[in-house]
């Protein structure tokens, strides 16, 4: 990224830690629309920001496996006020 030299065994690491997030998050998901209930919260939006940066990668389809992780995302992105952070981030990417 950035220019730089990608160490492949960090990214698998990484991706295998983040596979264990998601184990949590679809567990969590298949009780509520979203992370802390059935509304939006503060780790929705922490996790987003993250998810996002994730989906700009080739590796977006680690999501794959997770439906509702998978459907909680989709949810977020209808969102008007993720749209919006979504067209600023894209512009300062």
């Amino acid at each position: 990224m950035l220019g730089g030299v990608t160490d492949q065994n960090i990214v698998n690491t990484s991706l295998e830690k983040f596979k264990k997030v998601l184990e949590v998050y679809e567990v969590q998901l298949s009780k509520s629309k979203y992370l802390a209930g059935d509304f939006v919260s503060l780790a929705d939006l922490r996790y987003f920001a993250l998810t996002f940066n994730l989906t700009l990668t080739p590796y977006a389809s680690v999501l794959d496996p997770y439906p509702h992780v998978k459907a909680w995302w989709e949810s977020l992105l209808t969102r008007l006020e993720i749209k919006k952070v979504i067209n600023i981030k894209k512009g300062s990417i």
